[in-house]
């Protein structure tokens, strides 16, 4: 369903996510047994996977209140993984913690990469967007801006992906670049239940020479050793494979 776009939309702000945080403390809400209660309950499936870098742990536990227990009641199944996967540590760039990551990528229906306003150097961010976008294409960028009024500019790969802003109602909505709008959770659904590969080459842009070790993904040099076009697929035995496509069985 189109939004209407009469209606004016807003980034996240950090200041906003703290007013949000003080109104439910204001209410009387035990966040912490809150979000135990929502961490303790096994789900089989998420409506979000929470994409982010730990240094931004603060505004994303706020985030994570919001959409799961704030946003006109709508309760979203919310995965980020020091809150259900404690154990898991993501500094160890292997293939155990990828597979943990992997698994709740692919039990969600879309993901969203929050951000804040300067860059982040998180190394899985880009891995796991990258991921989803070949899964079922459903992500999506959340910016945390310092003020509502603020330009977002992100690394240039996230420019692919629609944005998600809220309106005065705290709806979430979805915009793309074209100017168009769809309501989120008309948007999460509109490709949760395909299984697709997609062709792209931002992935390897984005992966600096340096930060290129995530299992599976490539070595030194990777973007020169790779024909174009190719996909991402995965195997057993590893994380993810680059896969040159023959253009003549395309």
């Amino acid at each position: 369903m189109t939004y209407n776009t009469s209606e004016a939309t807003y980034f996240f702000t950090k200041n906003n996510l703290e007013q949000l945080e003080a109104s439910l403390l204001q209410r009387g809400e035990n966040l912490e047994e809150v979000i135990s209660e929502f961490v303790d309950y096994k789900y089989e499936k998420f409506d979000i996977f929470l994409s982010h870098s730990y240094k931004d742990k603060s505004e994303i536990q706020r985030l994570y209140e919001l959409l799961t227990f704030d946003l006109n009641t709508r309760n979203y199944k919310v995965y980020v993984d020091w809150l259900y996967n404690k154990e898991l540590k993501r500094e160890n760039v292997n293939v155990d913690t990828a597979n943990v990551i992997r698994s709740n990528i692919e039990k969600s229906k879309c993901l969203i990469y929050a951000t804040p306003i300067n860059e982040t150097n998180s190394k899985w961010m880009p891995w796991e967007c990258g991921y989803m976008d070949g899964f079922t294409g459903n992500v999506a960028i959340l910016p945390i801006m310092e003020e509502v009024d603020e330009e977002f500019s992100g690394e240039e790969f996230l420019t692919l992906y629609p944005v998600i802003k809220k309106d005065s109602n705290d709806i979430l909505v979805a915009t793309f670049h074209d100017g168009s709008t769809m309501f989120f959770d008309d948007w999460i659904n509109k490709n949760s239940d395909k299984n697709k590969f997609t062709n792209y080459s931002f992935l390897i842009e984005s992966i600096k020479e340096e930060e290129s070790h995530l299992p599976g993904i490539g070595t030194k040099n990777l973007k020169n050793k790779i024909q174009f076009p190719f996909n991402f697929k995965y195997e057993s035995d590893m994380v993810i494979v680059v896969k040159t496509i023959d253009p003549e069985q395309q």
